[in-house]
C-alpha cells in the first residue's frame, strides 16, 4: 500500500511540473514576418494571435495578397515558436 501511496504522490508532483510548464509555455511570445517585413504576426506560445502588424505598404495591395501575407507571417511566426520550444 505504501508504494501506490509513494505512486500516487509521484504523478501529483509530476502533474504540478507539467502545469507549471505549460504555463510558461503560454507566456512565451515569437514574431513571426513575410513579404520583407511588410505584415508581422506576434504569437503566444499556445499558438494564439496576439498581434498582426500590416504596414502601409501592404496595406495597397489587394485583399488576397494581404491575406496571403498574413498567413505566411503566422507559418513564419508557428516555425519560430516550434525552435523556440524544442
Amino acid at each position: 500500500m505504501n508504494n501506490f501511496t509513494d505512486m500516487l504522490s509521484k504523478a501529483k508532483i509530476m502533474q504540478e511540473k507539467m502545469k507549471e510548464a505549460q504555463e510558461q509555455i503560454k507566456r512565451i511570445e515569437v514574431e513571426g514576418f513575410s513579404g520583407g517585413n511588410l505584415v508581422k504576426v506576434i504569437l503566444t506560445g499556445d499558438y494564439e494571435i496576439k498581434t498582426i502588424e500590416i504596414t502601409e505598404p501592404a496595406r495597397a495591395e489587394s485583399q488576397e495578397i494581404i491575406n496571403d501575407l498574413i498567413i505566411a507571417a503566422y507559418n513564419n511566426a508557428k516555425e519560430n515558436l516550434k525552435k523556440k520550444i524544442c
